[in-house]
């Protein structure tokens, strides 16, 4: 692969991110302010120590195998795992390079930080319903495939718009979302689902769109009149005394975050992230959003089109409001936020439990690593049951 093209004011960027080099990638995941044009999340003054439990080390069983989390890192070529239990760090490491202060790169993990920026939304009334038609702060989308589409709809990856998410295929419409980041013209996204045909009635099926994403942050953007790293630092990161910036990956200089993907936090930080959304939403006794929003958008009906099993290529997983469900063999209420190479934040509720993982898969989705992680957290938490 020859070396990417440099520009003013950043390193480069690479129109193959996706298919980097094994060097190349670890550097890419955890520089993405150098690649693309980013604004910044801020931090506040305080910073909310993660309280640490006693130092553990355990075998996990998994796949009736016992394995060492350090053996379970390698063959997965995690870069970062941190494990709370009860709000209390129990274990914590990082490798390939990976530290503390590292800030990594999220991909689909940011989806489900905006949905929980569209709960913030709901709760202060800037949003006043998921029904609302997505036309209403988007009207550029008027005419299209959109016109009739909801919120809710987007926000659970079933517009019926066309659209093929394949990460390796250079022709798929992801990899020309892609190209499109690469060029950073602003509109352009948008531009672009306008121009896709609809292929099913809305709410019918699910179809994951990564692009459809941008257009909840567009949404979002419009119904909170500023930019969405303001509102995430407003709302999230500096009451939840996070402990450093983070930035998000923008469409072009100056313009709107790329929603489904692009965040770039500490490994720390993505934890206190899970540690809020299994609170519910609430930072030192005040509510950030609405009441039972969390159980809303990922706890999901057996039966339903969306329920765990469902989905063909998914499995075992199901999808919620931008979170991807768990099915009950985990627990009663198990969500997650995915991305590709094995970024992963896993909330189990019942048992108090947040495991935020790091990694650099050897491709996008990578099934064995993404199925042995399952296993790991399922093993993680058996480990841990009762503690």
């Amino acid at each position: 692969m020859s070396p990417p093209a440099l520009r003013p004011g950043r390193s480069g960027h690479y129109a193959g991110l996706f298919t980097l080099p094994a060097a190349e990638q670890l550097h890419a995941f955890a520089h993405m302010d150098g690649l693309y044009p980013t604004r910044v999340v801020r931090r506040g003054e305080r910073v909310c120590e993660l309280a640490s439990g006693p130092a553990l080390e355990f075998e996990a069983q998994a796949d009736n195998e016992s394995h060492l989390i350090a053996a379970f890192m390698q063959r997965c070529r995690s870069t970062g795992l941190l494990i709370l239990k009860r709000g209390r760090v129990v274990f914590e490491r990082y490798a390939l390079g990976h530290r503390a202060d590292t800030r990594w790169i999220s991909f689909s993990m940011a989806k489900s930080v905006t949905s929980v920026l569209v709960g913030a939304a709901v709760h202060e009334g800037a949003i006043t319903s998921l029904d609302d038609p997505v036309t209403h702060t988007v009207p550029q989308l008027r005419g299209s495939a959109y016109d009739g589409v909801t919120i809710r709809q987007v926000l659970q990856m079933s517009s019926g718009v066309r659209w093929v998410e394949t990460y390796l295929d250079p022709q798929s419409d992801r990899r020309k979302l892609l190209a499109l980041q690469d060029a950073e013209q602003p509109g352009a996204v948008l531009d672009y689902l306008r121009g896709l045909p609809r292929v099913a009635e809305p709410g019918s099926c699910f179809n994951y769109n990564t692009a459809e994403t941008f257009l909840l942050g567009a949404i979002l953007a419009g119904a909170i009149k500023r930019p969405l790293c303001d509102y995430l630092s407003e709302k999230i990161w500096r009451p939840c005394g996070m402990q450093a910036d983070a930035c998000w990956q923008l469409e072009s200089d100056g313009g709107q975050e790329f929603a489904g993907s692009g965040l770039s936090a500490t490994l720390r930080d993505y934890a206190r992230f899970g540690a809020f959304v299994l609170g519910d939403g609430v930072i030192d006794g005040q509510r950030v959003l609405p009441e039972g929003w969390m159980t809303e958008s990922t706890a999901l009906a057996a039966g339903s089109r969306l329920a765990p099993g469902q989905l063909a290529g998914y499995e075992p997983l199901g999808y919620g409001y931008q979170w991807w469900a768990f099915p009950p063999s985990f627990g009663r209420h198990v969500f997650g936020a995915l991305g590709i190479f094995g970024q992963q934040i896993y909330v189990n509720t019942d048992e108090q439990l947040v495991i935020a993982l790091n990694s650099a898969w050897p491709e996008p989705v990578h099934q064995t690593s993404r199925l042995e992680s399952y296993a790991f957290f399922a093993a993680v938490t058996q480990a841990l049951r009762g503690r």
